[in-house]
């Protein structure tokens, strides 16, 4: 904890590589909020602190930081209420951000839009 009590870490300059962008400030409590409201009791990530930090232009997909500091990437699916269907909505854990680069990342910008 910091000398003014704040809990919350802040992540380092990261590149995101296109078609992911960095979330911060009201953009990112957005999606906080948006995951929230759509997670079920039997979700893996219900009522566990996540923050936003990256979200795709190329799906509803959003990177969030947990409070373990491991990753997870969800497919929000912008409903009122919870889905029914267990395990929504989707997620794929990382046990660190450079593994999602690796795996994620960067396969996306190659995919659309070539090496470099």
């Amino acid at each position: 904890m910091s000398e003014t009590g704040d809990t919350k870490r802040q992540d380092p300059c990261i590149l995101f590589l296109k078609p992911w962008s960095q979330l911060s400030g009201s953009r990112a409590k957005f999606f906080e909020e948006e995951l929230q409201r759509e997670l079920a009791p039997h979700h893996a990530l219900y009522e566990r602190p996540c923050r936003a930090i990256a979200i795709t232009g190329a799906s509803d997909d959003v990177l969030f930081r947990l409070d373990d500091d491991t990753f997870a990437q969800v497919h929000l699916t912008f409903t009122r209420n919870p889905p029914e269907r267990p395990g929504w909505p989707g997620r794929k854990m990382f046990g660190t951000l450079a593994d999602w680069m690796i795996e994620v990342m960067i396969e996306d910008h190659v995919e659309r839009f070539g090496l470099w």
